[in-house]
């Protein structure tokens, strides 16, 4: 699961999809990459069972899989937001 989520660009996609599930062209239009690129992204991500899809005609939708992966990345995101808090007021105190 951590290997999954050890790239920039597959994290980028988690915190997109936290919001709300995308098709994988919404993906990639937004960030400017092929909807290739981004497919084979998705699908490790769906391969380590953090990603739940559904298909609805021409297109794959991507959602977080269930609530232990959004509190594991929320958790996460907001460490990391903290930990830059943090960085920049050591800055200021110096």
């Amino acid at each position: 699961m951590f290997r999954a989520l050890g790239s920039p660009e597959r994290l980028q996609l988690m915190e997109l999809l936290l919001d709300q599930e995308h098709c994988v062209s919404q993906l990639a239009q937004e960030l400017e990459e092929k909807v290739t690129t981004v497919s084979q992204r998705l699908q490790l991500l769906h391969s380590a069972r953090l990603l739940s899809k559904e298909r609805r005609g021409k297109h794959m939708y991507y959602k977080i899989a269930d609530h232990h992966v959004r509190e594991l990345l929320t958790s996460t995101f907001d460490h990391v937001e903290e930990d830059r808090l943090t960085q920049g007021r050591r800055g200021i105190d110096r």
